[in-house]
C-alpha cells in the first residue's frame, strides 16, 4: 500500500496540483479565480476541473468572499472526496 500511495501522490495529484498552481491568481494565495478554473477545463481539456459551482461550494472549495470574483481554494479542492481512492474499509488515499 505504501507504493500505491506514493504513485497516486506523485502521479495524478501532482499534475492536478501543478495545473492549479499555474493558474493561481497571485503567487502564494492558494486560490484560482473561478473563471481561470473553468477556462483550464474548456480551453486546455483538463476534465478534472468541471465541478459545478454548487458542488464546489458544498465541499468548501469555493471562496466567495468577493462575490464578483469567486475563487477555488487549491488545498480544499485537492483534498475533496472526488480526489480520493477508496483502498479499504479502513482508509482512503487522497491528494
Amino acid at each position: 500500500s505504501q507504493r500505491l500511495g506514493r504513485r497516486i501522490d506523485e502521479g495524478s495529484c501532482r499534475v492536478m496540483e501543478q495545473l492549479l498552481i499555474e493558474n493561481e491568481e497571485a503567487e502564494g494565495t492558494g486560490r484560482v479565480r473561478l473563471y481561470d478554473f473553468y477556462k483550464s477545463n474548456i480551453h486546455h481539456g483538463n476534465a478534472q476541473f468541471s465541478e459545478s459551482l454548487g458542488y464546489l461550494r458544498q465541499l468548501g472549495a469555493l471562496d466567495e468572499s468577493d462575490p464578483v470574483n469567486p475563487r477555488v481554494l487549491i488545498p480544499n479542492y485537492l483534498s475533496m472526496d472526488a480526489n480520493c481512492i477508496h483502498v479499504s474499509g479502513y482508509y482512503d488515499l487522497c491528494c
